[in-house]
């Protein structure tokens, strides 16, 4: 994403429409210019655009391209093309026949050899590309329109032409025209893949398909944002079904909410996240290169890069006051009142807030009152007040007085659309109640004390100015000037000041001093009249002035006037002599200077009365000091411009981010970028800073010319962003501080952290104790199993064995029944050894090996006992590191026994050695005898080694056996111990040990 605004070379941050020529250059129009930007530069040119917006109307200048021409709409409906050859342009009045005039035009449209015009009142006219006219459509012809005010043309596929208006959408095939919904205003219509989608200034987004004639709304499946969409301010729509995550998404320029996706395939609707968070977009453009264009108010430019997924933010997104002060009258001695929205703002001499007037302070009587526009009166402190609902009044917010209009002012007022804020009106301070009103219908007189309105002349009126308490001059849109005399009640206009300026100038600003008349104007400078003679003098950039667009004005002292413009502003000091007067000296200031505030609003100014001098901007008020100001007072002041929390601007509920008083963040905002620059009589290259960021930064960081800081990844705690200049001049220069709160997750705290901690020690404890329960549980029964069958099976054995016995004694001499009843001693015997076995697994505590090896030792010794085999037992002496499984203690002492049997049945052994030892993490077990020996490589019918050497690879051990007749056997096996002897070890020890610590405690 990128954002042009005025530092980039933008001649204004409004942007009222986009588009672009055959060659790629994009064309913008704003307010008081026309820009082409070739993507690394802006050219300018001097053009005017209609620039009125509000809730309920709207009426943007337009640019359609055509070939080698471009179109334009430029300011009061005007027609004209450029030859973009050339680049030079050509305004059209009249239509090819000479004789027709073409009208004030909202919207233009051209298809097929034929141009499409929309007008404010008149309808559409159609006409060939050489403005032959071919057809006209309004709402008194056959042809009708559901109205005359035209805000958008286009076609669809089907060669149907749709023309939106103010009330309604009228489609118009084969001369036919069809009327749908005839309440509601239509700003922007486009063709999708399956119909059209219109949007409305008040009423959202509608729809037609193709297979249906039918316009409705469709947002049943967006749930809780339903109610949200179809209240939505649309300027216009785009869609974009390439744009990589979002495909199938209407774009959505709005007024109050930024820009806007519908991501129609997952019922969806988001705001888009720009940078400076613009809250009023006016255009969208989807350029050749895949890039989209978005031009927005007072924010500047933007270019979306369509590869990279959205920024979204959660919707709703929180509102935050914008910090517009629109500056429009200059108080009494005490206090400053500015109007903002239905309420008028008090503030003292220093811009601290005192109060506020609201709609009850107006209309005192009245139940639920409601403002439709404030407009402030100059020449004095008193507002016009105008309500739909509860007639017109003149509020004196000194006295706090209210003076409402008789039923015939109020009328007169609404016939003659004076109660719109762009009104101009104007108040004698010698004949308070002489009232002067002043549009494009002409200029008014209000007697408010005898209740009496009249038209004085119908020349449509530019500015006010005050001559004196008994005379104001005006300006009117014709070039002439006035003079209302209040004393006598008339009109004066000289002749030598008849049309003295030329008609289409745009005059911004008007001050008096001295007999001569100054004038600000957009694109041709300072305009001077002397009131005497008529001598005109027009001052502009040739002359010196750092442009021609002069927005506000005031005299600091009869030789030295401030301008403000749209980008910086100027004192410009003058001589007169003769009738004439020559520039002596010029000081401009910006952006570059160090100025926080650029770009002004028109005709917002005003003077102090201890001399300071004011201008209004969108940002704020800059306040100048006059004519006792120092240059060394603000040379070393130090300015944070703005801060940016992870790469998006931060915004002040005050207006400027330098009079934030701290910083206050989440956990999640912890990347950030201060911008800063010092107020400086010369471009400030030269100036070198310092910063540091107390808490993170050890030193001061020396910045030298570099006018930014940046962090990332803070932690969570409270900082203190220092800046300073280090130039030797401003050894000792005033340090500019900023506190910096990044507040911790609630996961980030201490005390969450002890609980996290004292949490899992619990858990393992309480697992620990459920295991030892457990354990000792099993245990029990295991006693109680083989505590039954020790004593009912070793019982019931006992007493077999000792009726053999007994029978022995009766069949001696039987030889036969004598080797049954031993067979059946021998098979008891054997019975009782695997009772015992038996018993004694059972039994086994998986911790106690050595009680395990004792077993072994002793199942050897008894096994061998019975024979004349000598032999010689090595056990383990210590086995407090070892851990076995009770199925690997079982499988370890089968395998010993089938060994040992083997040596006593088959080996003929004279001796034996049994060793079980550990080595490298294995148990080991070596059984070797001096028996017959045997070849291993000779086939048996017997499977006890192939039982063995199962038994041993079940636990990836290892077997070797050598063995050769005459010379004995000896067989060793290696079988790892378990892994988890350091765990086991911990566990059953060292946490236990915590735990009852811990506990303890």
């Amino acid at each position: 994403m990128n954002n042009y605004s005025i530092e980039q070379g933008l001649p204004e941050n409004t942007v009222l429409d986009i588009v672009e020529d055959e060659i790629g250059f994009l064309w913008i129009a704003s307010p008081n210019f026309l820009t082409r930007f070739d993507g690394d530069n802006f050219k300018v040119f001097r053009k005017s655009f209609d620039f009125q917006v509000n809730d309920s109307a709207f009426n943007l200048g337009k640019l359609y391209v055509e070939g080698d021409k471009l179109w334009m709409i430029t300011k009061g409906g005007k027609l004209e093309y450029m030859d973009l050859l050339t680049e030079k342009s050509h305004p059209l009045k009249y239509f090819k026949d000479g004789e027709r005039e073409i009208v004030k035009l909202t919207s233009i449209f051209i298809d097929q050899n034929r141009i499409y015009l929309g007008t404010d009142d008149r309808g559409l006219f159609i006409t060939d590309l050489d403005l032959k006219l071919i057809s006209h459509y309004d709402e008194c012809t056959k042809q009708n329109l559901s109205s005359n005010r035209v805000n958008h043309i286009f076609k669809n596929k089907e060669d149907g032409l749709w023309v939106l208006t103010d009330k309604g959408v009228n489609q118009i095939k084969l001369g036919v025209v069809s009327q749908y919904l005839l309440d509601i205003n239509f700003t922007h219509g486009i063709e999708n893949s399956a119909g059209v989608d219109l949007s409305s200034i008040s009423a959202g987004i509608w729809t037609q398909k193709y297979s249906d004639d039918s316009i409705y709304q469709e947002y049943s499946a967006f749930s809780d944002l339903k109610n949200f969409l179809t209240e939505l301010h649309v300027f216009q729509i785009f869609y974009e079904r390439k744009f990589s995550t979002y495909q199938w998404g209407i774009w959505l320029a709005t007024l109050g909410e930024g820009l806007m996706v519908i991501d129609e395939m997952n019922n969806h609707a988001f705001q888009v996240k720009l940078e400076k968070n613009p809250k009023d977009v006016y255009c969208i453009y989807g350029a050749k290169n895949g890039k989209i264009w978005v031009g927005t108010r007072k924010n500047g430019l933007y270019s979306l890069d369509p590869s990279i997924p959205l920024v979204t933010t959660n919707w709703p997104e929180e509102i935050r006051f914008d910090g517009k002060l629109q500056l429009k009258t200059s108080g009494d001695q005490s206090s400053i009142y500015i109007p903002q929205n239905d309420e008028i703002l008090i503030y003292d001499q220093e811009l601290t807030p005192k109060g506020i007037f609201g709609r009850y302070d107006f209309f005192k009587e009245a139940d639920e009152p409601e403002i439709n526009s404030i407009v402030p009166i100059q020449g004095g402190d008193r507002f016009f007040i105008n309500s739909l609902k509860n007639g017109s009044l003149v509020f004196d917010p000194v006295n706090q007085v209210s003076h409402p209009l008789q039923k015939s002012s109020d009328e007169f007022i609404r016939n003659h659309d004076l109660s719109h804020e762009s009104t101009l009106i104007y108040e004698s301070k010698a004949f308070p109640g002489s009232i002067l009103f002043g549009n494009k219908l002409g200029l008014f007189k209000l007697d408010l004390i005898r209740q009496e309105f009249f038209q004085v002349v119908d020349y449509s009126v530019s500015q006010f100015c005050s001559i004196n308490e008994n005379e104001a001059a005006i300006y009117f849109s014709n070039g002439s000037i006035g003079f209302y005399d209040f004393s006598e009640g008339r009109l004066e206009q000289k002749d030598f000041l008849t049309k003295v300026i030329p008609i289409d100038l745009d005059i911004q600003s008007m001050n008096y001093q001295n007999n001569w008349l100054w004038l600000g104007s957009l694109g041709n400078g300072l305009i001077l009249v002397n009131l005497e003679n008529g001598k005109v003098v027009n001052v502009t950039s040739e002359d010196g002035l750092p442009n021609d667009f002069i927005m506000g004005m005031e005299f600091e002292d009869t030789r030295t006037v401030w301008c403000s413009t749209h980008n910086g502003f100027f004192k410009l000091n003058f001589i007169k002599s003769n009738s004439e007067i020559g520039i002596e000296e010029i000081l401009y200031l910006n952006h570059k200077n160090g100025i926080l505030i650029n770009e002004f609003l028109p005709g917002l100014s005003y003077k102090r009365k201890d001399g300071k001098i004011c201008f209004s901007s969108e940002k704020g008020i800059l306040c100048l000091e006059g004519e006792n100001y120092s240059w060394d007072d603000y040379q070393s002041k130090i300015l944070i411009s703005d801060i940016k929390v992870n790469s998006q601007q931060v915004e002040s509920s005050i207006g400027l981010i330098h009079y934030m008083d701290e910083l206050e963040l989440s956990s999640k905002e912890n990347s950030l970028e201060f911008f800063f620059s010092a107020i400086s009589k010369n471009v400030p290259d030269n100036l070198h800073y310092s910063y540091q960021l107390e808490g993170y930064d050890e030193n001061w960081v020396q910045a030298r010319n570099r006018r930014y800081a940046s962090y990332t990844n803070l932690d969570p705690g409270t900082y203190l962003f220092k800046i300073k200049l280090t130039n030797d001049n401003f050894e000792g220069a005033p340090i500019k501080t900023l506190p910096v709160i990044i507040h911790a997750s609630f996961w980030q705290t201490t005390w969450f952290k002890v609980l996290v901690v004292l949490t899992i020690i619990s858990i393992f404890y309480w697992y620990y104790r459920m295991k030892i329960k457990h354990l000792l549980s099993l245990q029990r029964v295991k006693e109680e199993i083989s505590a039954d069958l020790h004593d009912d099976i070793g019982a019931r054995l006992t007493t077999i064995q000792l009726i053999s016995a007994i029978h022995k004694n009766k069949f001696q001499g039987q030889p036969e029944i004598e080797m049954m009843l031993s067979n059946i001693d021998q098979e008891i015997h054997d019975s009782s050894e695997a009772l015992h076995e038996l018993v004694g697994n059972i039994k086994m505590k998986e911790d106690d090996l050595g009680e395990y090896f004792s077993r072994l030792r002793r199942y050897i010794s008894e096994s061998l006992d019975q024979t004349t085999i000598s032999y010689q037992i090595a056990m383990p002496d210590s086995t407090s590191q070892a851990t076995l499984s009770l199925s690997k203690r079982k499988d370890i002492y089968l395998i010993l026994k089938e060994l040992i049997n083997n040596v006593r049945k088959h080996s003929e052994a004279r001796k034996v050695e049994v060793k079980v030892f550990y080595e490298q993490r294995s148990l080991n077990i070596h059984v070797r005898d001096d028996g017959i020996g045997f070849n291993p490589d000779s086939s048996s019918e017997r499977n006890g080694m192939n039982i063995l050497r199962y038994r041993v690879e079940k636990y990836n051990g290892s077997i070797t056996l050598e063995s050769s007749p005459s010379k004995g056997t000896e067989v060793k096996i290696s079988i790892a111990l378990d892994k988890n002897l350091i765990l086991k070890d911990f566990w059953s020890n060292g946490l236990q040990k915590i735990a009852s610590f811990w506990a303890f405690n």
